[in-house]
């Protein structure tokens, strides 16, 4: 599987038209790590574009959780970008906006002044438990 990505100015900004699932996590994780390590340290901020994906699932709330993490460890940090409706209320109900900012459109993401390195903590419980209650 090869991601589709394309650099703008210091942010590489990463296509993800997919449902990430246990299936394809391993492979997706290793391709966007090889990505974001590729550009580095003259990308600090990488930009997941979820595009046309309608929904994200737990597996895909490991992922961006564990890139965030590697990203903070390099002194970088990730944005999500997804207009779809259910994919932007998973990430409220489970606190994720907090920890890797959502925004509507890509021009919003590539636009957007967050504070580097973002240090708050990721969300204690886990998607499952936030989406039964």
């Amino acid at each position: 599987m090869n991601l589709a990505y394309r650099l703008d100015n210091d942010r590489v900004v990463v296509k993800l038209d997919l449902i990430v699932d246990i299936a394809n996590i391993d492979r997706v994780r290793t391709d966007l790590l090889a990505i974001i390590a590729a550009h580095r340290p003259t990308s600090r901020v990488c930009v997941l574009d979820l595009g046309a994906a309608p929904y994200v699932l737990p597996t895909g709330l490991s992922l961006l959780a564990h890139v965030h993490r590697h990203c903070r460890q390099h002194g970088g940090h990730v944005r999500a970008v997804s207009d779809r409706p259910l994919v932007r209320r998973v990430f409220r109900l489970v606190g994720m906006h907090r920890v890797v900012p959502l925004y509507s459109t890509l021009d919003e993401a590539l636009r957007a002044d967050d504070p580097l390195p973002r240090d708050e903590p990721l969300p204690s419980r886990s998607p499952t438990d936030a989406v039964e209650s």
